[in-house]
């Protein structure tokens, strides 16, 4: 499993881990659940992968957020194809913003388009006992879903949302004590841990930053 580390920014979770592409498409949804850190959604990003074509133009990645997995919608975003590609982040914005007061509220995603199209996400090997939690997850209250159905895994996405920085740091403390109890046997492992989440942390708020202004994959 490819680890390029887990944090938080923004306010909100971060989830960089890559090792399985899903496709998506206008039947096929794919989504999460997801605890919010604040009580406002701007965005979600998805991790797209394009089987090396260019995509669809003309096609449109459709973000819904929704209060529970299969529930209203709160509110819908879409993303050009023309903005779509491989190992893009695909920037789905609410406009206006999305004011959330329940604990925990999902997502999902379609593509509407000629080309095919998948997103990324950070799925456990099979041979993973499901009661254990992996070292790279940071997603304890949220769940893969795939047609509505829930998965192992968590999809590599970023949500935008109006916690602030105070609450970024503070979230990021949470999850290095919760990653460090795990570790503290394992000196080396955690070693590098510490040095991926470095450089995770610092390529999301780089990114974060820049959209502010406004191998082929595998199926499942």
């Amino acid at each position: 499993m490819a680890c390029v580390g887990c944090a938080r920014t923004g306010g909100e979770v971060f989830q960089p881990t890559l090792n399985t592409a899903l496709r998506v498409t206008a039947d096929d949804a794919v989504g999460q659940t997801f605890r919010p850190a604040g009580d406002v959604v701007t965005g979600i990003d998805v991790h797209t992968a394009a089987y090396d074509l260019l995509p669809d133009a003309d096609g449109a990645l459709t973000v819904t957020l929704r209060e529970r997995v299969g529930g209203p919608a709160l509110a819908v975003a879409t993303v050009p194809g023309r903005a779509v590609g491989e190992a893009v982040w695909a920037e789905a914005t609410f406009d206006p913003p999305v004011a959330v007061d329940t604990p925990t509220v999902a997502f999902d995603v379609t593509w509407d388009g000629r080309t095919p199209l998948a997103l990324w996400a950070n799925v456990p090997p099979e041979d993973v006992d499901a009661r254990v939690r992996l070292v790279n997850d940071p997603y304890p209250g949220g769940e893969l879903l795939v047609d509505d159905g829930r998965a192992a895994g968590d999809l590599a996405f970023r949500v935008r949302g109006g916690g602030g920085s105070g609450a970024a740091l503070a979230q990021l403390g949470e999850v290095v004590a919760s990653t460090g109890n795990r570790l503290a046997d394992r000196p080396q492992f955690a070693l590098v841990w510490l040095a991926l989440l470095g450089g995770a942390v610092a390529l999301a708020v780089t990114g974060l930053r820049g959209s502010r202004p406004s191998g082929a994959p595998r199926r499942r």
